[in-house]
């Protein structure tokens, strides 16, 4: 029985890739006015340029139930196991509509063999990216989720926000919370950590916080070896291009660069600037 990877759509992976490893994706939903538009619909950087004008913020929710069914409902009975990784329980709801959907599939199909995970992170590219090849290389379903589950544990993602009040705005902002008033004196970097924000650092200027991020990275490399990099930005391409570029230069790795969309971005802000590592040990 072959392992099938289906995830949402805050992954942000490159078709080529989606396609190559055969992973399903089903599209978190951006709600602007009446309208309700799937996030894989959208253009990016036009969503973006046109948000400083919006009269009311847009606003996010999960995907549909119905879609998560149809996703498991081919896959099962196309004779596949599933493994189903999806953004934190902290973040959406879309990980306990999924456990829900499980359970309707295995009414229908008491054989069906489906997990699903809470990835417990917002950028969770290289858990899934793991357990997608993992699975095209013929591992079964246990090996796929505790390859998925170790490299969660040995992923990280650090960021610096423009300004704090997408975050505040979305209620996802955590221990950011105590650092609002204050964002015109200092750049903080934050992390994701078990679902919630935590403050890293607080430093002066951009350069500062890049500077930062790199110490934390280089400490890791040096005690336990990075494995791949790659940074994300909110339509801020040029910048995360440079850090790309300067990131590749001080660890000797290629650097992915990954654009992220309207549901991510409306929660962290435009001009947010990522940096993701998964490490060796």
């Amino acid at each position: 029985m072959r392992v099938k990877v289906v995830t949402d759509s805050s992954i942000y992976l490159d078709e080529k890739t989606v396609k190559e490893l055969d992973i399903t994706i089903v599209p978190l939903i951006v709600n602007l006015g009446k309208e309700s538009y799937a996030e894989l619909d959208l253009d990016y950087r036009e969503f973006f340029a046109q948000l400083p004008s919006l009269k009311v913020l847009p606003t996010t929710s999960q995907p549909s139930l119905q879609d998560i069914y149809q996703s498991f409902c081919r896959l099962t009975e196309e004779g596949n196991a599933v493994l189903a990784i999806f953004i934190s329980s902290s973040l959406s709801g879309t990980y306990n509509t999924a456990l829900l959907t499980r359970r309707m599939i295995l009414e229908k199909y008491p054989e069906a063999r489906i997990e699903v995970v809470d990835s417990r992170a917002a950028c969770m590219g290289f858990m899934v990216l793991a357990a997608a090849k993992a699975a095209q290389e013929g591992a079964g379903l246990e090996e796929v989720l505790h390859i998925a589950v170790e490299k969660a544990q040995r992923s990280h993602f650090l960021f610096v926000p423009a300004s704090l009040d997408y975050l505040a705005k979305g209620g996802r902002i955590g221990e950011a919370a105590a650092l609002i008033g204050t964002m015109l004196n200092i750049k903080p970097v934050l992390a994701l950590q078990g679902g919630q924000v935590i403050v890293k650092e607080k430093v002066r200027t951009l350069d500062k916080a890049f500077g930062k991020i790199l110490e934390i990275m280089e400490a890791d490399l040096r005690s336990k070896g990075l494995l791949e990099a790659g940074v994300g930005h909110v339509n801020n391409p040029q910048l995360a291009a440079l850090w790309a570029k300067h990131i590749e230069k001080e660890i000797k790795l290629p650097v992915v660069i990954r654009e992220i969309g309207p549901v991510l971005g409306l929660h962290l802000g435009p001009g947010t600037l990522g940096v993701g590592y998964s490490t060796a040990k």
